[in-house]
């Protein structure tokens, strides 16, 4: 019977990580995302054209079936608060 609220938390804390590990996972897919379409604008006329406006298309087409998922592409800058400036 003690080993009933060990079990339950043992599952709750593998529940947590397992979604923790998702979350990470999206994460680190916006970031990529986010430079790939930075970069699709820093070189103009590159051998890679073509391909960047069809990955350009394809991420516009989604936004647009998808409105809510702007939220990923967007990069917001926060300035840091420190001790200092609290005071």
């Amino acid at each position: 019977m003690c080993d009933e609220p060990k079990e339950r938390l043992r599952r709750r804390l593998h529940v947590s990580l397992t979604t923790m590990r998702f979350h990470l996972q999206v994460l680190i897919a916006a970031m990529y995302f986010q430079r790939l379409i930075r970069l699709c604008g820093e070189v103009k006329a590159a051998p890679s054209e073509n391909e960047e406006i069809q990955f350009l298309c394809v991420v516009c087409a989604k936004l647009r079936q998808d409105p809510y998922l702007v939220n990923f592409f967007l990069e917001v800058r926060h300035k840091l608060v420190t001790i200092h400036d609290l005071t």
